[in-house]
């Protein structure tokens, strides 16, 4: 039976040796590590996002209240909620070109703004505005 040899001389391997798989583990695990403090910003950057929708959609929830709201508004209305979902702070404020001028006529502005201390401790605020005829 006929032995395969390499070009230098020596029986060819069919395989890897102990050695090289655990030196390919180790560089694999090195590579792996350099990767955990991206995972963790993906994470808190999530988490960032989830508040900033949650927020958005605390301010539209209070402007759709205000739309669906058939009753006459006097205004100027100023609103605040604490504590809104544990953790968020709404303010509505409603005014007309009586208040100010910029406002075209005919119609109100409903402006609501939500605040909040993210998980850092930096204060976070979100306002959504909208004209509502009147």
């Amino acid at each position: 039976m006929a032995r395969l040899y390499s070009v230098f001389g020596k029986r060819s391997q069919k395989g890897l040796t102990l050695l090289e798989v655990l030196i390919s583990m180790v560089v694999l695990a090195v590579g792996l590590l350099g990767l955990a403090p991206m995972m963790k910003i993906s994470i808190d950057a999530n988490s960032v996002g989830n508040e900033f929708s949650q927020a958005s959609r605390l301010a539209m929830d209070k402007i759709h209240e205000y739309e669906a709201n058939t009753i006459a508004i006097v205004i100027p209305v100023s609103a605040a909620e604490s504590n809104v979902l544990g953790r968020y702070a709404r303010s509505t404020r409603i005014t007309d070109k009586t208040i100010d001028a910029t406002i075209p006529t005919g119609v109100n502005l409903i402006k609501v703004t939500v605040a909040w201390t993210d998980p850092t401790g930096r204060s976070q605020t979100v306002t959504q505005s909208t004209y509502l005829q009147k």
